[in-house]
């Protein structure tokens, strides 16, 4: 299986990238980090995250970023690939992203 990124959550990986790295490059570093190791252990176990319905994207599953819970991955699964969808901080109404 392979990890594709969508190009929004590319863009979300940067802004937050860059929001933690004003106040902290340290914690910038280590979310990025963080946000792969999640990605590799959703590579291994796909199943893991929780299902939501998407008007946009269908069936989707989301899964906390280890170290990060705060940061959610939004991700849909094929037999061959993983496609990251969105990041987004639970502060922020979610559903209307997707």
């Amino acid at each position: 299986m392979r990890l594709v990124r969508k190009p929004q959550a590319w863009r979300d990986i940067v802004e937050i990238g860059e929001y933690l790295g004003e106040a902290d490059l340290t914690a910038a570093d280590r979310f990025l980090d963080a946000l792969e190791r999640t990605a590799q252990t959703l590579l291994r176990s796909p199943r893991i995250g929780n299902l939501r319905i998407s008007e946009q994207f269908g069936v989707i599953r989301l899964h906390p970023i280890t170290g990060f819970e705060n940061y959610l991955i939004f991700y849909k699964e094929t037999a061959d690939e993983l496609t990251l969808i969105r990041i987004i901080h639970t502060a922020r109404d979610y559903t209307r992203f997707l």
